[in-house]
Parts: C-alpha cells; sequence; structure tokens
C-alpha cells in the first residue's frame, strides 16, 4: 500500500461492509487501470464487469488466468528479468 502511494497511485481498499452493489459502484467510478487481488477478487471483478487490467497477488495455473482475465501476477513482475 505504501508503495502505490509513494508511486502516486490511488488505492481503493475493498471493504465488505459496502455490499456488492456499494462496491462495484466505488470500483467502476474510480475506473482504475488496475485491478490487484486474490482469485476470489478477481473473480468477482469479472462477475461484476469492473473496468481495469487484472493482476493477481500470486501466480495462477494458465487455465485460471484466461478465465479470470489476469495478465500478470505480482510474483511474476517481482521477479528478476533475464
Amino acid at each position: 500500500l505504501y508503495a502505490c502511494l509513494r508511486l502516486g497511485a490511488v488505492v481503493i481498499v475493498a471493504d465488505a461492509g459496502l455490499g456488492t452493489k456499494g462496491l462495484s459502484r466505488a470500483v467502476k467510478g474510480a475506473t482504475p487501470d488496475f485491478l490487484i487481488g486474490i482469485d476470489k477478487a478477481l473473480a468477482a471483478a469479472s462477475a461484476l464487469g469492473w473496468p481495469g487490467e487484472r493482476i493477481s497477488v500470486n501466480d495462477l495455473p494458465a487455465a485460471r488466468r484466461r478465465l479470470l482475465g489476469v495478465r500478470t501476477s505480482l510474483t511474476s513482475l517481482g521477479r528478476p528479468s533475464a
């Protein structure tokens, strides 16, 4: 979270207390460029039509990545390039 803020990113933290409608309204209203989340959150993003490029917290099998529309993972982004 602090790294995102240091980069100048705006962070939207999902709060289950908003309920599905409220959370969807908040995410869609923020029009994020990227969505970073666990499998369950990325599945909700797909089902609810949330905007943004999807990034998983952990590496996912190829089939799961395709199903959730995930481009990459934080784990992959953190690996040094060859």
